[in-house]
């Protein structure tokens, strides 16, 4: 079973995620500090998950976050991700504009979906964009399957490279021995 942290699980977001995710099978782990998230997640029966406890071996990491505080908190969450995992986003803007921290050792996947349904409102489906910043190809399939999962149902995705879904892309990256600002070129399809 797929396991997913997910940051801000109480906010307007996090609380729409936290309702999508937990109707499909991962192991959700929802982390939240607000008092206002707490209580909200309280109120839907969510048990909240202390930080360090939901990224023990997890799988995917989801900033449902504003933002204004994204880039600060995933500098703060980013370096303690194991190895291997994936960094999944709702929306590729923090990474274009180098607040969000990278790390090369873990696949970035943004999803976001082209919302044509409400301008089509009798149309049930919608259709989504994804890109996979960095990582095996492998790591595409399953951040596809998380991003259908939680827009569903959706008739099309289109595969994009995150320069094609937002522009010229750059990211903070982070190193265990220092912490430097560079530009990278986003994964070309």
């Amino acid at each position: 079973m797929t396991s997913i942290a997910l940051f801000g699980a109480g906010g307007g977001m996090g609380r729409f995620l936290t309702g999508r995710l937990m109707d499909h099978e991962y192991d959700l782990r929802c982390v939240e500090i607000s008092k206002a998230g707490l209580k909200a997640l309280q109120e839907l029966g969510v048990t909240v998950t202390p930080q360090d406890e939901a990224l023990t071996d997890v799988d995917v990491v989801i900033f449902a976050l504003p933002d204004a505080v994204v880039g600060r908190v995933s500098h703060a969450v980013v370096p303690e991700i194991p190895i291997g995992a994936m960094v999944f986003s709702l929306d590729v803007s923090a990474a274009l504009a180098g607040v969000l921290c990278v790390r090369d050792d873990l696949a970035y996947f943004f999803a976001h979906p082209c919302h044509h349904n409400i301008l089509r409102p009798l149309e049930a489906s919608q259709h989504l964009t994804c890109a996979l910043m960095q990582g095996p190809e492998s790591a595409y399939a399953l951040g596809e399957k998380i991003a259908c999962d939680i827009h569903g149902p959706i008739s099309r995705t289109s595969p994009r490279s995150a320069e094609r879904s937002g522009g010229e892309a750059c990211s903070s990256r982070w190193s265990p021995s220092h912490h430097t600002n560079n530009v990278q070129s986003p994964r070309r399809e």
